[in-house]
C-alpha cells in the first residue's frame, strides 16, 4: 500500500512538473513591437523596421546611449550587434545630462568643443549607406532637436532638424530597441 501511494505521489509530481514546464507564460506570448517608423532626409524617405542601442554608460557629467535605426535584421550575437540586409543605418550619439542612467528628453546639437553643461545633447548623427561614404548629418545641422520619450528599451525618437541648403531630417521611430552594453 505504501509503494502504491509513493508511486501515485511521484506520478502526480511528475505530471505537475511537466505541466509547469510546458505551459507558456503570458510574457512568452506577448510580442514586442520592434522599433519602426520612417524618417526623411534630402527628399528620400527611409523606412525603419528595427533598431538597437549601445549603452556606453556614464562619463563625468553625462550618460551616453548610441541609437541605431535601420531597415536590416538586427540581433545580438556573441561579438555584439549583428545587422544583416540593411540598405541604411542612421546613427545618433545621445548624451543625457547626469550620470545615474539614460534619461529621456529633448536633445540639441552641440558641436565638439562647445559648453555642454546641464544639457541633453548630441554631437554625432550619421547616415550610413552601403558602398558610399557616410553622410555626417551633424555637420549640416543649423537648428532643431531630437526628442526621445519612453523607458527601458521601448522608446520613441522624433527627429526635427533643419539642415544647410534648405534640407531637413525629420521623422518618428518608436518601439522596442535591442540593448547592448559597450562594456
Amino acid at each position: 500500500m505504501k509503494n502504491a501511494t509513493n508511486y501515485k505521489f511521484v506520478a502526480l509530481l511528475l505530471l505537475m512538473t511537466s505541466v509547469a514546464l510546458f505551459t507558456s507564460c503570458s510574457d512568452d506570448d506577448e510580442t514586442k513591437k520592434l522599433a519602426s517608423g520612417s524618417f526623411s532626409f534630402d527628399g528620400t524617405t527611409y523606412d525603419v523596421n528595427s533598431g538597437y542601442i549601445v549603452d556606453f554608460g556614464a562619463g563625468s557629467t553625462h550618460f551616453n546611449y548610441d541609437f541605431y535605426l535601420t531597415d536590416g535584421s538586427v540581433s545580438l550575437g556573441g561579438f555584439g550587434v549583428e545587422v544583416e540586409n540593411e540598405t541604411f543605418e542612421l546613427y545618433l550619439e545621445l548624451y543625457s545630462n547626469g550620470t545615474d542612467g539614460f534619461t529621456t528628453g529633448t536633445f540639441q546639437y552641440v558641436p565638439f568643443g562647445e559648453d555642454r553643461t546641464g544639457l541633453n545633447y548630441f554631437d554625432q548623427l550619421d547616415l550610413e549607406l552601403p558602398n558610399t561614404a557616410d553622410i555626417a548629418i551633424a555637420s549640416l545641422i543649423e537648428s532643431g532637436t531630437v526628442t526621445v520619450t519612453g523607458s527601458e528599451t521601448n522608446y520613441t525618437i522624433d527627429l526635427d532638424l533643419d539642415l544647410t541648403e534648405n534640407r531637413t531630417l525629420s521623422g518618428e521611430v518608436s518601439g522596442e530597441f535591442l540593448l547592448r552594453s559597450a562594456n
